[in-house]
């Protein structure tokens, strides 16, 4: 059994945010080496007066993913666009990391399956952009277990939510919410 080792930085995210203007920098902040990006994990989270209400419970988390980070969070901007419909202004809260084996191998598919399967048992279903499950290929162990799966996966102490909302037949995001 691996032992997994991953480490989060959160930063602020805007619709409106560029790669090169606005997330690099904020990236070069976090340590994390540009070319393990392609590696990363991330966890994209509304940041603002809602929360989203799942068959559980409620979370900040509409979306968990892994891949090239830099193209992935660009194709994420139509979707955090309607969201921002909502309500004015609502920003996002992004949490990244570059999970890696003990020995320094990357493990980002399987990190991103075990956030998966613990926001389902946690909740009651994927997060609401998730089109599908993943399943990890091996067994790992995670350091910190608490702290480095759950804890980004939950509201989160000091936050305050005002409302926990859930899409109707009339949005576009209702069917992405029903079949996570």
């Amino acid at each position: 059994m691996a032992t997994i080792n991953a480490e989060w930085h959160w930063f602020d995210l805007n619709v409106d945010d560029t790669w090169t203007r606005n997330i690099l920098p904020k990236l070069k902040g976090t340590g994390i080496a540009l070319k393990d990006l392609s590696h990363a994990v991330y966890i994209i989270k509304i940041d603002g007066l809602f929360a989203i209400q799942y068959g559980k419970g409620v979370s900040p988390v509409v979306y968990i993913g892994e891949g090239n980070f830099k193209q992935r969070i660009s194709s994420h901007r139509k979707w955090l666009e309607n969201i921002t419909e909502l309500v004015d202004d609502t920003t996002f809260k992004v949490g990244i990391c570059v999970p890696r084996k003990k020995r320094g191998d990357f493990v980002n598919e399987d990190f991103e399956a075990i956030l998966l399967h613990e926001f389902k048992k946690i909740f009651g279903s994927a997060p609401m952009k998730n089109r599908q499950m993943e399943y990890p290929s091996l067994g790992h162990d995670v350091t910190s277990y608490r702290t480095t799966v759950v804890a980004p996966l939950r509201i989160g102490r000091g936050v305050r939510y005002y409302w926990a909302i859930k899409p109707l037949k009339a949005n576009e995001h209702y069917d992405s919410y029903h079949r996570a």
